[in-house]
């Protein structure tokens, strides 16, 4: 599958990475080991950096994240457990950057790395305070930014398929809880604590989560879908402000992210992702961040088929993505002339 590379941004799967020449990418082994590699395009340049025995660490869910010119990723040996890890390319570069829980042989199992104002921000668990949102500076000042839910309990739940930190303008969004009887919802920081603090509640029944994921970003919006208080998804955008909050698209049978660069594409101020709807099965779709422009580009697997892959480029303007046909089969297909 053909692959357009920007630098420094995710490719088809979480754990490709390209920084200036050197592709990094991560191998899930027959053996049940991760290995982490890199490659400048030549075989003397293509390098075993990093070796786990562990299936968590190098998880499509830890991702590889490029910052201020090294790769930070979740690498795992028996003194540590899954910890950050750093490398510069280089075999002797690639090392333990920090660890977080310092019991002995426990992880503190990073995911979700993202880049916010210089600084590096991701979910974290020390032992202590439970999944939290840390930040480092990629050099010596790596430490909780903010306890959201005081004590051992995880503000920062992570509950599976799609992303729940995305920068949008000048904010960080993410999902949390303040407290164990609070329910898990959109907040959103300006990296200080006074400008921490709790976007929307989407779900006003006591105790209830809206579990918000965010599903696009472009300049203009966000798209994301919550839980709402009827038990069912729907998918609203947000431009920052609580007046541009506000649902767009029709009831959605189950959310999906589609599982490239972050889950989503964006091309000509549209955002380009998957859903799975109740008429149309899993397609692609499309958002200008209004109801009347939220749509499949097409149901190319008509009916309840789903045509739903995980690969897609932005090429020439224009979107190149692999999808099912209910009698050409897996193609490659091409967007033409979206309005």
């Amino acid at each position: 599958f053909p692959v357009t590379i920007h630098k420094p941004k995710t490719l088809i799967k979480g754990s490709d990475l390209q920084v200036d020449s050197i592709i990094y990418f991560s191998i899930h082994n027959s053996d049940n080991t991760n290995s982490l590699w890199r490659t400048d395009g030549t075989a003397d340049g293509t390098i075993k950096l990093f070796e786990s025995a562990f299936v968590s660490a190098l998880a499509d869910r830890s991702t590889l994240f490029a910052f201020k010119n090294r790769v930070f990723f979740t690498g795992h040996d028996t003194i540590n457990g899954d910890e950050l890890w750093v490398t510069d390319g280089t075999v002797q570069g690639t090392k333990l950057f920090y660890d977080i829980n310092k019991i002995p042989g426990k992880g503190s199992y990073v995911i979700e790395m993202t880049s916010f104002k210089d600084q590096l921000y991701f979910k974290a668990d020390d032992g202590i305070h439970g999944y939290e949102l840390w930040t480092s500076d990629g050099v010596s000042n790596t430490h909780l930014f903010v306890d959201l839910c005081p004590g051992w309990r995880s503000s920062l739940v992570d509950y599976g398929y799609g992303k729940h930190i995305i920068q949008f303008k000048d904010q960080l969004y993410f999902t949390g809880r303040r407290d164990s009887m609070s329910g898990i919802e959109l907040y959103r920081t300006d990296g200080t604590d006074s400008g921490t603090k709790l976007f929307r509640d989407f779900n006003r029944i006591a105790y209830k989560s809206s579990y918000p994921r965010f599903n696009s970003v472009s300049d203009q919006f966000i798209t994301f879908y919550v839980y709402d208080s009827s038990s069912s998804y729907v998918l609203l955008r947000t431009d920052g402000f609580h007046a541009g909050t506000y649902r767009i698209g029709d009831d959605k049978d189950y959310p999906i992210g589609l599982l490239i660069s972050d889950f989503y594409k964006t091309l000509n101020n549209k955002t380009f992702f998957g859903i799975c709807s109740q008429n149309s099965g899993c397609e692609f779709w499309m958002s200008n961040g209004y109801a009347d422009g939220t749509k499949p580009i097409m149901d190319i697997n008509s009916g309840f088929g789903n045509s739903i892959t995980d690969q897609a480029i932005v090429y020439r303007n224009q979107i190149i993505f692999a999808a099912i046909h209910q009698t050409l089969g897996r193609e490659l297909w091409i967007t033409v002339g979206l309005s």
